[in-house]
């Protein structure tokens, strides 16, 4: 055949007919493709249902915990704070005992000062000589009767007397502390 009439038959066939659809299976598998399409668009609205579901839960959980937590958080700060403050309250009181032991002991000490003043200021009077003879019966009721008992208010003893043996000196600071250790002197009195 010549390449003339090979021209000539190619020419000479008929075109066969397209039909309408130009995928004739395609159209076929449409019903089970859309009905695919509308499981698979159901599905996913399940999933995402779910999914929500799931977050809300998780978000709710998460919250409840955060909750706990901050309660946890919040009653462990609240025995944290009663523990600071009762350990603030005992330092406090210890300081408020220790302010009014030393303001009790400046008192006592302008008692006392102001006794050994006024003892000095009387040393001479007649009722300091009354005083030195009780203190020297005393001393020789201490020490015996035949011990020789002595005075120096210069030197702020009031009676002084001495044996082989033992040694009593009675000063005017010896007196004062015994009478307030004995509490001749109402003491409380001076921090009511």
């Amino acid at each position: 055949m010549s390449t003339n009439s090979q021209a000539e038959t190619r020419r000479a066939r008929p075109v066969a007919k397209r039909p309408s659809d130009p995928h004739p299976r395609a159209s076929a598998l449409e019903p089970a493709a859309n009905a695919l399409l509308v499981s698979a668009r159901e599905r996913a609205a399940v999933l995402a249902d779910d999914a929500e579901a799931c977050y809300r839960s998780v978000v709710e959980r998460a919250g409840n915990e955060a909750e706990r937590m901050l309660e946890e958080a919040r009653s462990q700060g609240e025995a944290a704070a009663v523990e600071v403050a009762a350990q603030e309250l005992a330092r406090s009181r210890q300081e408020a005992r220790a302010i009014v032991l030393a303001a009790r002991r400046r008192a006592y000490e302008a008692v006392r000062e102001a006794a050994l003043q006024g003892l000095a200021a009387c040393a001479s009077t007649p009722d300091a000589l009354a005083l030195r003879d009780r203190l020297a019966a005393l001393v020789r009721e201490r020490l015996g009767a035949d011990v020789s008992v002595t005075s120096e208010p210069a030197l702020d003893v009031w009676a002084s007397a001495e044996t082989a043996d033992r040694r009593c000196v009675l000063s005017a600071a010896m007196l004062v502390d015994h009478a307030l250790a004995s509490r001749t002197i109402d003491l409380e009195a001076l921090w009511r």
